[in-house]
């Protein structure tokens, strides 16, 4: 609800409700199904955007310990509010932070099924969780908020502590040991789920996408490489940096600036959760600019970093903030704004796309019974170049829920055929449609 402007409620997370909410979605899908076409072609994307993200969402399964998970979500929702100073913010990661022993507790009581995937992810978000309070409980020292309360989340904070320590030793001793091993999921049809691709297509498009991102990695190997470091940048640097990028966008993509950003210094407390550049949008219920937050970036290569930030993590959120459709912010498709990420920015661009498209033919391959968990995980390692246990929690990740890891490669392919045929600057505009699924963008690129 928070990109509605709605107050965010804290998380039941109770098996019978989730169950009867998947329900509720399917028979909301099927109703949107029998309404057929609408007109204006405005009105038919809502209709389009909610039912596949109906769709997507009733494929979502409430087994597995979702305590910490769900947690850790929450609590940066909460920590985004506080760092753009949103009203209420404070109340409501009090409210929040009070009840989650209690929410951990009751994930552990209501888990009736589950793989050892799901426990070796549950696992790593409690141990994020540390972090996460130890990041609260400093901006509860650090912001200008009344003495009680900031007593209230402090106090507040050793329970979930505490709470998130005994979750990690349940994960751990008790839950992951006894789990099954992961089974890879069915794959939906992606016509089905509103991709606007068949598997095959979807297959070949990971295929090509791997083999041009492996030859531009090559070619970036053998290219001189630009020394690091520096003096750390300062907020006037970033501003001239960022009017100049958006001078650069201007003149490419015939747009202007979509929403108001602001550049400051990030708060203290928030630097250690955040890379040295992050944007945060709020949601059109919250008003106020964009906040350029910055970190510890180096002066140097500042501008390609802000140009990069403008054009990948910018421009598709905010102009969708600033043409805002509810029906499209309700259960958003990421395929736009992974498009164009993928396509936007190309200094950055073959390292997440060899990652991508490994996730993909992962997803893809474990779906058809073709590899398992493990060659799926050397692959995706491979591939991409992370970690290998990182690598087999992403293996898992996908065998839990193999769409996901389609819908870059749908936005991509879209945007690319879209940018051939009608340039940049149309497919910019396509920005402001909103979160669309790829059989929606499909119908915009023509």
């Amino acid at each position: 609800m928070v990109l509605v402007g709605e107050p965010i409620e804290v998380p039941v997370a109770r098996r019978d409700e989730e169950l009867a909410a998947l329900a509720a979605m399917g028979r909301i899908a099927g109703s949107l199904e029998a309404l057929g076409p609408q007109s204006p072609a405005a009105d038919e994307f809502d209709r389009v955007a909610l039912l596949f993200g109906l769709r997507r969402a009733t494929l979502a399964s409430p087994d597995g310990p979702l305590g910490s998970r769900l947690m850790e979500r929450h609590l940066l929702v909460r920590l985004a509010l506080l760092a753009q100073g949103a009203p209420g913010a404070v109340e409501s990661l009090l409210e929040l932070v009070d009840a989650g022993p209690g929410i951990l507790a009751r994930s552990r009581s209501e888990t009736v099924a589950g793989s050892a995937g799901t426990g070796r992810l549950a696992l790593e978000a409690a141990r994020r969780m540390p972090a996460l309070l130890d990041a609260c409980a400093n901006a509860a020292g650090a912001l200008p908020i009344a003495v009680d309360m900031r007593t209230r989340v402090e106090a507040a904070l050793g329970p979930l502590l505490q709470a998130a320590a005994e979750d990690s030793g349940w994960l751990l001793k008790e839950f992951i040991p006894g789990a099954p091993a992961v089974t890879p999921q069915p794959l939906p049809d992606p016509l089905w789920a509103g991709l606007g691709f068949s598997l095959e297509e979807l297959e070949a498009q990971a295929e090509g996408g791997l083999a041009s991102a492996v030859a531009e990695l090559n070619d970036a190997d053998r290219a001189p490489q630009v020394p690091g470091g520096g003096e750390p940048a300062s907020a006037p640097d970033v501003a001239a940096a960022w009017r100049q990028a958006l001078h650069h966008a201007a003149q490419r993509l015939k747009i202007s600036e979509p929403w108001p950003a602001t550049i400051v210094t990030a708060p203290t407390w928030l630097r250690s959760l955040l890379p040295p550049l992050a944007v945060m949008v709020p949601g059109p219920g919250f008003g106020g600019p964009a906040l350029i937050l910055l970190g510890t970036r180096p002066r140097e290569g500042l501008e390609e970093a802000v140009e990069d930030l403008l054009l990948r993590d910018y421009l598709a959120v905010a102009a969708a903030r600033a043409n805002f459709r509810s029906a499209r912010a309700l259960l958003p498709a990421p395929e736009l704004a992974e498009g164009w990420r993928a396509t936007s920015a190309p200094r950055a661009g073959a390292t997440e796309l060899a990652w991508r498209s490994a996730l993909a033919l992962a997803a893809i391959a474990m779906a058809r019974g073709r590899t398992g968990i493990d060659e799926a995980a050397a692959m995706i390692a491979a591939e991409s170049g992370i970690d290998p246990e990182q690598a087999r929690l992403q293996a898992m990740q996908v065998a839990e829920r193999p769409l996901a890891a389609l819908t870059f490669l749908a936005g991509r392919r879209v945007l690319i055929d879209g940018a051939a045929r009608h340039g940049d600057a149309a497919v910019a505009a396509w920005l402001a449609e909103g979160a669309l699924p790829g059989a929606a963008l499909r119908a915009l690129a023509g």
